[in-house]
C-alpha cells in the first residue's frame, strides 16, 4: 500500500491526482491529511484525519501519525511543513528501514521564500531522508541542490504539473463575459515572508498610488495567502484612488477569479506557470527582482516602480512558446509512467 501524507494544500492537491493514477493501476492507497491539506479533498474525508491529534507537541503528533502507517509500504510526504522531518524521524524509530519514505518537493523553484525552503531544509536535516521526489524533474539533476545535506539522497524527477487546472482556466476564460473595465488580481504572499510584507507589498502599494486610473477604471481583486491573517489586505484596502476599486476575493475557487482577470500581480507565487499557460498576463511587482525561472527566461516581466509598471501595461502582450514554459518547470507529459516507475522502484 502507498500512503500520501500532507499538512499543506499544494502537495495534497498533487497527491489526489497521484492517487487516481495508482488506483487506475490497481495499487491500493491511503490518504492521511490534516490542516489546510484537507481542502484538496473537497467533500471527501481523508482515510485518516490528522486534525484529531491537534494539541499535541509536534514530535508526539508525528509519532501518532507514524503509527497509522504500520500496514503501509511506501509513503509520500509533503516536505514544506514542520511536521515532515519529525514524521520521518518517527517512522525510522518505529519501523527502522522497513518503510520506503519519499519526501515530496512540489514547488517548481529551487528556492522559495516565505518559509518553504527553510521548512524543506528542516525536513532534510531532521528526517535524514533516503529519497526525495521533485515535481519539477529538472530539480533532480545532480548539479542542482534545493537543500544542504542531500549527499547520498536519491533524487527522483517526476515531471508533474497540474495541467488540468490550466485547461479549466482556459475554458473559463473562453466562456467568460468580457468586462470593458480593467480587472486585475493581486496574489498576496505569506506574511512570514519578511521581504514580501515589509518591502514588496509597500512597493506595490506605492505603484498603485502613482498610477492614474481615472481614464481606465480598474477593479483590483486581492487574493489572500492561505496562511494570511489579513493584515496585508487591510493595508491595500486603505488605499484610495479615483477610478480604482479594491475588493477582497471571496471566491473559494481561485480559477474563477483568474478567469476574469486581465492581469495578475504578485511578488512570489508557485502559480506563475498556470498564469502564463492559462492566458492571464502575469507581472511580478516588488522592491527587487525575485529570480524565479520564468522571470529569468524573460517570460514574465518585472516592475519595480510605477513607471516600469505603466510601460508594461502599455506594451502589447508577448506570445510565449509553451515549450519554453514546459521546459522551465520540468514538465514531462509521461509523468504518470514516471510516477509508476518511482512506486515500483525502477526509476
Amino acid at each position: 500500500m502507498t500512503a500520501f501524507v500532507s499538512m499543506h494544500s499544494l502537495p495534497a492537491e498533487h497527491f489526489m491526482v497521484f492517487e487516481s493514477v495508482l488506483k487506475k493501476n490497481s495499487i491500493s492507497t491511503q490518504m492521511i491529511m490534516g490542516g489546510v491539506a484537507k481542502r484538496a479533498l473537497g467533500s471527501r474525508k481523508p482515510d485518516f484525519d490528522m486534525d484529531i491529534l491537534t494539541g499535541m507537541e509536534i514530535k508526539e503528533f508525528s509519532n501518532e501519525v507514524a503509527k497509522i502507517c504500520e500496514c503501509v509500504n511506501i509513503i509520500f510526504v509533503g516536505m514544506g511543513h514542520q511536521f515532515a522531518g519529525h514524521f520521518l524521524e518517527a517512522i525510522t524509530r518505529l519501523y527502522g528501514d522497513t518503510k520506503r519514505v519519499i519526501l515530496y518537493y512540489e514547488n517548481p523553484e529551487i528556492f522559495v521564500p516565505g518559509g518553504y525552503s527553510e521548512l524543506a531544509q528542516a525536513a532534510v536535516s531532521i528526517g535524514k531522508p533516503r529519497e526525495i521526489a521533485f515535481a519539477n524533474k529538472n530539480l533532480a539533476k545532480e548539479e542542482i541542490s534545493v537543500c544542504e545535506g542531500l549527499e547520498g539522497v536519491k533524487k527522483l524527477g517526476l515531471g508533474y504539473y497540474p495541467m488540468h487546472d490550466i485547461e479549466i482556466l482556459k475554458k473559463l476564460r473562453t466562456e467568460r463575459v468580457v468586462d470593458e473595465k480593467r480587472s486585475w488580481i493581486y496574489l498576496a504572499g505569506a506574511e512570514i515572508n519578511i521581504d514580501y510584507i515589509n518591502k514588496a507589498l509597500p512597493s506595490f502599494i506605492k505603484m498603485l498610488s502613482e498610477i492614474s486610473f481615472e481614464e481606465n477604471p480598474t477593479t483590483l481583486v486581492f487574493r489572500k495567502h492561505p496562511r494570511s491573517s489579513g493584515s496585508d489586505w487591510k493595508r491595500v484596502e486603505a488605499l484610495e484612488r479615483p477610478g480604482l476599486t479594491i475588493l477582497l476575493d471571496e471566491d473559494p475557487i481561485l480559477l474563477n477569479t483568474l478567469s476574469a482577470a486581465n492581469y495578475a500581480f504578485y511578488y512570489q507565487t508557485s502559480l506563475s506557470p498556470l498564469l502564463v499557460l492559462g492566458g492571464v498576463n502575469p507581472i511580478q511587482v516588488g522592491h527587487e527582482v525575485y529570480h524565479e525561472t520564468l522571470v529569468d527566461k524573460g517570460v514574465i516581466p518585472v516592475a519595480l516602480n510605477a513607471v516600469e509598471l505603466q510601460a508594461i501595461l502599455d506594451s502589447p502582450k508577448k506570445e510565449v512558446a509553451e515549450e519554453i514554459v514546459y521546459d522551465a518547470i520540468g514538465y514531462d507529459p509521461l509523468w504518470e509512467n514516471r510516477l509508476l516507475a518511482i512506486v515500483q522502484g525502477v526509476l
